[in-house]
């Protein structure tokens, strides 16, 4: 990793916009034998990201459109404060991250919540009716509500806003989006007073700088149950956005709109420019489109495969934290069975020594032999099984976060193949490469055109013969 070191800049009014590249040159070397050879989906998808692109690059060098990604996370939250690193991470670049707020969610739950959860268990006259933990009960809940929600901010992409240059140093570009997201992050909870933010994270550490806002809906104004409750769509409703139309026109997809809009103010006032994406219309050879059909069912195949895996991943990890809940279980258990046996033992002092003994059944003897047998070997297992499942966790949540950020980038490479395809008017195409007419299909279609042609010729007839009778009279 190439040396970057950073300086405060005086006149910076925030942190974020105090860091300025050193003078200091990091050097860079680039080794061929490492290059990596792309496959044709890989050279075809790269064509569609650069005809995506069209009309936003190039002047003095330099992007001059850019796009805004507004996407809902995984809510990680080790992941996000890099209690723990996947592979895409750069640990070099992890001090250079910019961490807002890191509460823990019994924190937040405790300020949002527990005055209300309060104020409820002392209206209840029956000791079952109250409310332990608020934060259990949205676990717990079947109703759709999360224990908080995740959303993931980045502007432009790694080709037109990368971290670092090919030198290691800080870019222009990535300052221009740095003091954006910056002022986004400090601005969300004055104009978000309903969305609790909780844990928010600038990642430097990547290859394009984004932001990782982790939030809890805090709805009011109920008159049953608690006055305050975690509601997403009457949280943001409490906040002036209309409730939803539909299910595409609903409370976070406006909120969301709203969000966009001011973040391309935050982009405008820096002179970024922020366009739709689009793809410029071309003619592209039948080899071409075959290839584009052939990109998206190995994407969509990779997809799958890495959502079973991810499924495969937490289910296993559901597995060992089932297996922790049955050693607990059965410690307890061991534990009630010894103070059982404890109650069939007595002591006396020795008359003549004075020493202290006591009297234990045979049978019970035996029990507490077994037990102090079985013991034993349960410590040893029991030390090897914590050390083995806590290793194996990490490296499951780790798999699982590698997945999950896996899918993420090829269900976003499938959505640009889709517009590729969508703009260039071959969806007609690909439903017929994607779902091919049966013959029986192709019958009707045929006979349906041979009863329109017999149609026409039979009206061209007629009027043929109404000309020829008209002439003979």
């Amino acid at each position: 990793m190439p040396d970057v070191r950073f300086r405060r800049d005086r006149n910076a009014t925030s942190g974020t916009q105090a860091l300025r590249r050193s003078p200091r040159r990091a050097t860079c070397s680039f080794d061929r034998s490492e290059a990596d050879v792309k496959t044709t989906k890989e050279l075809l998808l790269e064509r569609v990201t650069e005809h995506a692109a069209l009309g936003r690059t190039l002047k003095g060098g330099k992007f001059m459109a850019k796009t805004i990604s507004f996407c809902q996370g995984k809510g990680n939250i080790n992941h996000n404060n890099r209690k723990f690193v996947t592979p895409n991470v750069d640990k070099d670049r992890i001090p250079w991250d910019v961490k807002y707020v890191t509460e823990s969610v019994e924190e937040a739950y405790e300020k949002c919540f527990g005055q209300a959860l309060e104020e409820y268990n002392s209206k209840q006259k029956r000791e079952d009716r109250k409310k332990k933990s608020y934060l259990e009960e949205i676990k717990k809940s079947k109703n759709g509500e999360h224990v908080f929600y995740e959303d993931i901010v980045q502007i432009g992409t790694m080709n037109d806003t990368p971290v670092i240059d090919e030198n290691g140093e800080l870019t222009e570009e990535a300052m221009k989006a740095i003091e954006v997201l910056d002022e986004y992050a400090k601005s969300f909870q004055e104009r978000n007073p309903n969305l609790y933010l909780f844990n928010c994270v600038l990642h430097l550490d990547e290859k394009t700088p984004h932001l990782h806002l982790d939030y809890i809906p805090v709805a009011e104004g109920y008159s049953k149950g608690l006055s305050r409750r975690n509601s997403i769509s009457k949280a943001l409703q409490c906040m002036g956005i209309p409730k939803a139309v539909s299910k595409k026109e609903n409370e976070e997809s406006l909120w969301k709109n709203r969000e966009r809009e001011y973040i391309k103010e935050l982009c405008s006032e820096r002179g970024i420019e922020i366009e739709e994406l689009g793809i410029k219309r071309e003619n592209y050879s039948l080899p071409e489109y075959r290839e584009a059909m052939a990109a998206v069912d190995e994407l969509k195949a990779e997809a799958e495969t890495i959502e079973e895996s991810v499924n495969d991943t937490k289910k296993r990890l559901e597995d060992y934290a089932e297996k922790e809940k049955l050693l607990h279980k059965a410690a307890k258990k061991a534990d009630k069975e010894m103070q059982d046996l404890c109650k069939d033992v007595t002591s006396h002092t020795s008359l003549l020594s004075g020493t202290e003994y006591v009297k234990v059944p045979k049978g019970t003897w035996d029990k507490i032999m077994e037990y102090c047998r079985q013991g034993l070997i349960a410590e040893k297992w029991n030390a090897l099984f914590e050390d083995t499942i806590g290793k194996v966790r990490n490296a499951l949540e780790e798999k699982a976060q590698a997945l999950t950020n896996k899918l993420m980038e090829v269900e976003a490479e499938l959505d640009k193949v889709f517009r590729f395809i969508k703009d260039q008017g071959m969806m007609s195409q690909y439903e017929e490469y994607a779902r091919p007419k049966t013959m029986k299909e192709k019958l009707d279609i045929a006979k349906e055109k041979a009863k329109e042609l017999s149609e026409k010729n039979k009206n061209r007839n007629g009027n043929i013969l109404k000309k020829i009778t008209d002439k003979s009279r």
